[in-house]
């Protein structure tokens, strides 16, 4: 009898330990998710990788491998910003070794939307395809969350655009339009203006453009999807000929990209390039000529130092 009683209580035991761990690994995921979100929205290279170093550390200490594949996957989506594809290999692959042995279906959903990313901007669509679906597939096995409706908001928009490359208009807009029943932030307007904006439809996109542009006011941040936000602006005032609200817009535009470019760096030449045309229109042939050198310069790299210090944090890092 006290054996039986005994051999309860070491069930009870392990249980409730089993749960707290659960819970402990849930807030690890919910807070360094949001965390390394806002950080990486806002372009603050700093804290990104500040957050990420200290999270690997206590997954480390907590025995949390699958912790530690999401911080190289988060670390692995800042370089593809940064344009420095060897390293994001090198990232990529740490996580899915630690990843072949998850039981966490969300965890590979995340590896496999980033991976079909990096894919799809090493110029591999058909690859990429191949990662979205496992993506899919292992996300149909997942419970509902918030964090796998994220997760969906992503695979759509990459989906959307996979699409879009293989000409196929209107299931590409289908996606984009799934994804937007998952966003308020106005990312997804942003991604649908652009994306008629392109077929010639403007009158369309501007009703997707000034939602976005609206949104992105009424939060008051600074961040990536503003600069999409007011870049699009511009660039819809550029094509209606209003060239000086153009050029508000995509100097507003310009001053949110110095806040994030050490994480979005391949960004600024898109706005000098709008600035260039804008300025050509407007007769202004300095100021254009001056924007036609920032483009060539952006273009060319040549902020080799910056490049050459984020190669030694990722070295640190790894």
């Amino acid at each position: 009898m006290i054996r039986s009683l005994l051999f309860m209580v070491l069930i009870i035991l392990f249980s409730c330990n089993q749960r707290a761990r659960q819970q402990d690994e849930k807030n690890f995921d919910t807070t360094l998710w949001k965390k390394n979100e806002q950080f990486r929205l806002s372009g603050d290279y700093d804290s990104l990788l500040s957050l990420n170093t200290r999270y690997y550390r206590k997954a480390d200490q907590m025995g949390y491998e699958d912790g530690k594949a999401l911080c190289y996957i988060n670390i692995a989506e800042l370089n593809i910003t940064l344009v420095n594809y060897q390293k994001t290999r090198v990232l990529f692959d740490k996580a899915r070794e630690i990843l072949e042995n998850s039981q966490n279906n969300l965890h590979k959903a995340k590896f496999y939307i980033m991976y079909g990313h990096f894919n799809s901007t090493l110029t591999k669509p058909d690859k990429a395809f191949e990662d979205y679906n496992e993506a899919l597939n292992n996300l149909s096995k997942s419970d509902d969350s918030p964090l796998k409706d994220k997760l969906l908001f992503d695979l759509y928009i990459e989906l959307g655009s996979y699409f879009a490359l293989k000409k196929d208009y209107g299931k590409g807009l289908k996606l984009f339009q799934k994804a937007q029943k998952l966003d308020d932030t106005g990312f997804a307007e942003c991604i649908i203006g652009d994306y008629i904006y392109m077929y010639r439809n403007q009158d369309s996109a501007y009703k997707y453009i000034a939602t976005a542009y609206h949104k992105t006011n009424i939060s008051g941040k600074k961040d990536k999807i503003a600069l999409y936000a007011n870049t699009m602006m511009g660039e819809w005032y550029k094509a209606e000929e209003q060239y000086d609200e153009a050029e508000e817009m995509l100097l507003q535009a310009l001053e949110i990209d110095k806040k994030t470019r050490r994480i979005h760096a391949n960004y600024s030449k898109y706005i000098y390039n709008d600035l260039r045309m804008v300025y050509e229109r407007k007769g202004d042939r300095e100021k254009a000529y001056f924007y036609l050198n920032a483009y060539n310069d952006a273009m060319s790299k040549t902020n080799t130092a910056i490049y050459t210090t984020i190669n030694q944090d990722m070295e640190s890092f790894i």
